[in-house]
């Protein structure tokens, strides 16, 4: 009741208020639970990192003091910084950490192979943790760095909830506090400075640094339709539109009280993602054919359609990354519906119903969306093309059931990543493919694509990498787990007084000020 009370009393004026549009409405506030980013932009107000990417990508320690390692590389022991505290007031120790990074590590995919080397993690004393390894791990503190399915630290009560049921208590130690009693589906989020939060001293840096609030109240405000929200944000009733609408960019340039920008150098990147458990998505021959009729060009201009914004990149890696590889991508350079048709007919196709989620609140994605639905229905497939809203997409692509005996069951859906995520095979969830089924929506099944995701953590030389970044695409391309749309910037739209935006892949609110 806090928030309300306060946002609500007589003295409440004098308080900054950041009022935020975000890209849909928050139905999951769990972020072990899901990779939605608009879950993990949630918790990035709520909880605080061990370690986080600077803007060189970099790992920084965020809630790390200080780090020893043994020579062996084997033995890694981690001091927590003083004064750490939660926002109810409470100490964070090492006991909240252990289990955090547990329960963690049991959805990442970065996670689950970091946990794979580990023999054991235990508490030294209360501001000290040691992750002990099976055998050297070059990617730890990248791991430990997620920049987009966090590392996040729950109090130890919520930490060891099973990591396959969803959290309902959210509190952090981040910057901001979850008000849930002035959480009102479909209309707003309330967060509040954390009293009791000590940012770093370093200035901010990328996602690293300090993380300072420098607003009292984060109201998230649910504006579903983007003519609206623009007109909100012209008048001034709302301060910051995460998803400027592409189609409306030329009407927001044009107004005095706004400006647009690019927090992600490095933007995001389109997916058509299959269902792998059931027909006929279980079938790899099926899914190549669908990246034969591919035309990347369709989607981009769906999606985007400014030049300025778009980025036309096959490459499973991310284009202008040292990851990008062109492995592999000689056979589809150019979509091929005559070769499509006839490898959908060879691969056994038998005119099964290929339910597509549609979310018709998110434009970027519903884009997307259409011109697969599109597509897939030129080559050949019964699409059953079904509207929602994006949180019902997030909801249901955690539904394993074949959708031809279940009701809620899919067989495809769109998403856009964050390319800096998707650039590195270890924190690249989607193509995460051990078949223990505890990968990633959509969950694929391939060891020999796992084996060589696995064997880009084993490189030592860059030599080395390199051959492992060409293999992995090459095993893609073989098996195709998703298929990449190209990559597209997304500009977020602000009003002139509000500044201090950090270089993040997901929208960060720290350091944000409204003069």
């Amino acid at each position: 009741m806090l928030a309300g009370a306060l946002l609500g009393a007589p003295g409440a004026m004098a308080e900054t208020v950041l009022r935020v549009v975000p890209q849909a409405d928050l139905r999951a506030l769990d972020p072990f639970w899901t990779t939605s980013q608009l879950t993990q932009a949630h918790a990035l107000m709520v909880y605080d990192q061990l370690y986080a990417l600077d803007s060189s990508l970099t790992p920084q320690p965020q809630m790390i003091e200080r780090h020893v390692v043994t020579p062996d590389r084997l033995g890694w022991t981690f001091t927590l910084r003083e004064g750490l505290a939660f926002s109810d007031g409470a100490p964070v120790t090492a006991r909240d950490v252990v289990p955090s990074i547990r329960r963690w590590g049991a959805r990442a995919a970065d996670g689950r192979l970091m946990l794979s080397r580990v023999a054991a993690i235990e508490v030294v004393d209360d501001r000290t943790f040691r992750i002990q390894l099976r055998q050297p791990y070059g990617q730890l503190l990248q791991t430990l760095a997620n920049p987009t399915t966090p590392l996040f630290i729950m109090r130890e009560r919520e930490a060891v909830t099973d990591p396959f049921k969803a959290v309902t208590e959210i509190v952090g130690s981040g910057p901001f506090a979850y008000v849930p009693s002035e959480h009102v589906a479909g209309v707003r989020v309330i967060y509040r400075r954390n009293p009791h939060y000590r940012p770093r001293e370093e200035a901010a840096d990328g996602m690293a640094g300090g993380r300072v609030a420098k607003v009292d109240v984060v109201e998230w405000t649910m504006l579903p339709d983007p003519a609206t929200a623009v007109a909100a944000l012209s008048r001034g009733e709302v301060d910051v539109l995460e998803n400027a609408p592409y189609d409306l960019l030329p009407v927001l340039q044009r107004e005095a009280g706004v400006r647009l920008t690019v927090i992600d150098p490095l933007g995001q990147q389109g997916m058509l993602r299959f269902n792998s458990l059931v027909p006929p998505f279980n079938n790899p021959a099926i899914r190549r054919a669908v990246l034969l009729a591919v035309d990347r060009t369709d989607h981009l201009a769906a999606m985007v359609g400014n030049a300025t914004y778009e980025r036309n990149c096959a490459s499973v890696f991310i284009c202008g990354t040292p990851s990008e590889s062109m492995a592999g991508l000689a056979a589809f350079a150019r979509p091929n519906l005559a070769a499509a048709r006839a490898a959908l007919q060879a691969a056994g196709y038998r005119n099964e119903r290929v339910v597509m989620l549609d979310p018709a609140d998110y434009p970027v994605i519903h884009a997307e969306t259409l011109v697969s639905a599109e597509l897939l229905r030129s080559i050949g497939f019964n699409v059953d093309l079904q509207t929602m809203d994006w949180s019902g997409v997030v909801s249901r692509r955690s539904v394993r059931d074949d959708p031809a005996t279940a009701p809620n069951g899919w067989n495809v859906f769109h998403t856009i990543n964050p390319s800096i995520v998707m650039a590195n095979p270890i924190t690249n969830y989607a193509l995460a493919s051990a078949c223990d089924g505890r990968n990633w929506f959509g969950w694929p099944c391939d060891e020999e694509l796992e084996r060589r995701r696995v064997a880009f953590a084993d490189a030592a030389t860059p030599e080395e990498r390199r051959h492992a970044l060409d293999a992995i695409q090459e095993r893609y391309l073989e098996v195709v787990p998703f298929v990449a749309l190209g990559q597209i910037l997304k500009p977020v739209a602000h009003r002139s007084n509000v500044s201090g935006f950090v270089a993040s892949p997901l929208l960060a609110f720290w350091n944000v000020e409204k003069r």
